[in-house]
C-alpha cells in the first residue's frame, strides 16, 4: 500500500479519534481499498493501493474529508470519542455508537475467535 500522512493547517474542525479509530474498506486487495486512522487533531494516516485512489481522496476538500472521517470514527466507536476541545460534542452525540465497528482480521481469525468466546 501507498502510505502518507495528511496534515491539515488551520482547519475549521479537527480530527476526532475513538476507541475504534481505524477506518477501512472491506479488505485491502482492491484498487479502491484504503486504511485511514486519525493520529492527531490535524493529522491522519492514509494508506491506499493505487494512485487513482490517492488522487480521489486528494480531490475531496479538506472539510469534506474531515467530516467523513469524523463521522465514521464517531459511529463505529463503542464508548469513547476524543477531540482536542468540546466544539464537536453535538456532532459526536448524534453519532456515537450508531454504526458497526470494524474488525481488522481475516474471516478465519474472526470465526476462530467466535468459537473461542463460546467455549
Amino acid at each position: 500500500m501507498r502510505w502518507n500522512v495528511l496534515t491539515v493547517t488551520n482547519p475549521i474542525h479537527t480530527f476526532l479519534t475513538s476507541d475504534r479509530p481505524v477506518v477501512m474498506t472491506d479488505g485491502v486487495n482492491r484498487w479502491d481499498s484504503f486504511i485511514i486512522v486519525p493520529i492527531g487533531p490535524t493529522q491522519a494516516f492514509v494508506a491506499v493501493n493505487t494512485i487513482e485512489m490517492e488522487r480521489h481522496l486528494q480531490g475531496l476538500s479538506v472539510e469534506k474529508f474531515m467530516i467523513l472521517l469524523n463521522d465514521r470514527v464517531s459511529r463505529q466507536a463503542c464508548d469513547f470519542v476524543y477531540g482536542d476541545d468540546d466544539k464537536q460534542l453535538r456532532f459526536v452525540d448524534k453519532r456515537l455508537g450508531k454504526g458497526l465497528p470494524q474488525f481488522i482480521a481475516s474471516k478465519r481469525l474472526q470465526d476462530s475467535r467466535k468459537g473461542f468466546l463460546r467455549a
